[in-house]
């Protein structure tokens, strides 16, 4: 979805933005529902409804601070601290999800 569509979906005119039906419940805790939540994110018309829906995250002043919300959002510290985005120091690699 290309950011000009996403910022005319979510412009003032856009109330609500509602989490898509069947969604996996938020933060992930474990590799189970990690994976319940990459095969639900497989479907192109559940991955946009998602990005919608997270998009009210988004920090339109700092990256950092987007991608640190979002991911509170979406994985625990829990799991997260299993992953590093290489995979290095005998961690899974997040850039594979």
């Amino acid at each position: 979805m290309s950011q000009e569509k996403l910022n005319r979906l979510l412009s003032s005119e856009e109330k609500v933005v509602k989490k898509p039906q069947n969604f996996p419940a938020l933060p992930v805790n474990t590799m189970t529902q990690l994976h319940a939540l990459e095969q639900f994110l497989a479907d192109d018309n559940n991955l946009s409804a998602i990005s919608l829906y997270l998009a009210r995250y988004i920090d339109s002043t700092s990256i950092e601070n987007s991608v640190r919300k979002l991911l509170t959002k979406i994985i625990t510290n829990n799991l997260a601290q299993k992953f590093s985005f290489q995979g290095r120091k005998s961690k899974l690699k997040f850039e594979s999800l």
